[in-house]
């Protein structure tokens, strides 16, 4: 009983720094909706609150950022729509018109506030725990008895399969995309205005959130399912980060998160939303067939086979990995239409 009392003693205190980190981010993004020292008390006992009731199921990255995020979707209508109109004395907001004003606390709650306090909770937990002051948060959740050898430890696989996967899906995310426009926008990043430098831009950072996708969730992928719902989640995080966000900090501006600007960028939603399906089911996929190719056919768990059956799996694997380096290259080079120039190299023009 002493015990469970001390970690939910732990769980607030990491909530509430969390939740002044998540606040500070707020007053930066948006500014304090009421006095900063109230606003930052608030903050603070929101995120106690969640490291007292949220806390025991962040036990990822991932977990943390979507659990996050949640939260402060939920204190959006809890709080800014309902509790402080009402003890304004205002009464309830909400009709269509204020909802559509407030929209941008929307997004400040979500990114600024909840991602800050589930990642910001996640991590301090996974500090307490390398000085044994809590528990690890996947503490049990591995099987017992003995395991087959892996051919890598597991994040650096996530890594590499979330990079696999977002890379196709940084293809499909172009599919409504306007490719002549879009290209040149992303290389505006690097100052320049090459269609072929924004693809390239544009793949690289598919492959990098694909990354952190693998590396953020690869303990909270059971299933293809559980994968796709994780991605689209992770997806619209982007959309919120990136689309409404980064891409105006790059350019010196102030991110402007209203409605009619979420509206414009409605195209850029869908796209990261699929974006964020593929990425997930791609992972699911790919991480059941490095568990078959690389840890399953491990002698520790199969009978043993024959140097003949061995060396046709190595050939088949050869074939296979050509097979799937060759496509990814070539979602590259259509992306980026640079097909023609390689064909030109021969005298073609297709």
């Amino acid at each position: 009983m002493v015990e469970k009392l001390i970690q939910a003693v732990i769980r607030s205190l990491a909530g509430i720094l969390a939740g002044l980190l998540g606040g500070v981010l707020f007053i930066l993004a948006i500014g304090p909706f009421y006095h900063i020292v109230i606003h930052l008390l608030l903050s603070a006992f929101l995120g106690g609150l969640f490291g007292l009731v949220v806390g025991p199921q962040v036990r990822s990255g991932g977990a943390g950022l979507v659990w996050g995020e949640a939260y402060g979707l939920v204190w959006w209508f809890l709080g800014y729509l309902t509790l402080f109109p009402l003890l304004s004395g205002e009464g309830l907001y909400w009709d269509v018109a204020t909802i559509r004003e407030l929209f941008f606390l929307l997004l400040g709650q979500v990114i600024a506030y909840g991602a800050a306090l589930g990642l910001g909770y996640y991590f301090l937990m996974r500090l307490l725990a390398l000085v044994r002051l809590v528990p690890r948060a996947d503490e049990g959740a591995e099987p017992a008895g003995p395991r087959a050898r892996d051919l890598l430890p597991a994040r650096l696989r996530s890594i590499l399969i979330g990079g696999i996967g977002g890379l196709l899906g940084g293809w499909v995310f172009l599919l409504g995309i306007d490719r002549s426009f879009f290209f040149p926008a992303v290389a505006g990043l690097l100052r320049s205005d090459s269609a072929l430098l924004g693809g390239l831009l544009h793949y690289l950072i598919a492959v990098i959130i694909g990354m952190s996708f693998g590396l953020l969730f690869y303990r909270d992928i059971r299933s293809s399912g559980s994968a796709v719902i994780w991605g689209m989640t992770y997806g619209i995080s982007w959309w919120m980060l990136g689309e409404m966000t980064l891409a105006f900090l790059f350019f010196g501006q102030r991110p402007d998160w209203n409605l009619h600007v979420a509206q414009s960028s409605f195209t850029p939603l869908i796209a990261h939303i699929l974006y964020g399906a593929l990425l997930g089911l791609c992972y699911a996929l790919l991480n059941k067939l490095w568990q078959a190719l690389f840890v399953d056919s491990d002698p520790l768990n199969r009978t043993r086979e024959s140097l003949a059956t061995q060396s046709v799996r190595a050939l088949l694997m050869g074939q296979w990995a050509g097979i799937i380096g060759g496509l990814m290259f070539t979602i590259v080079m259509v992306g980026t239409n640079s097909l023609p120039r390689v064909a030109s190299l021969v005298g073609g023009s297709s």
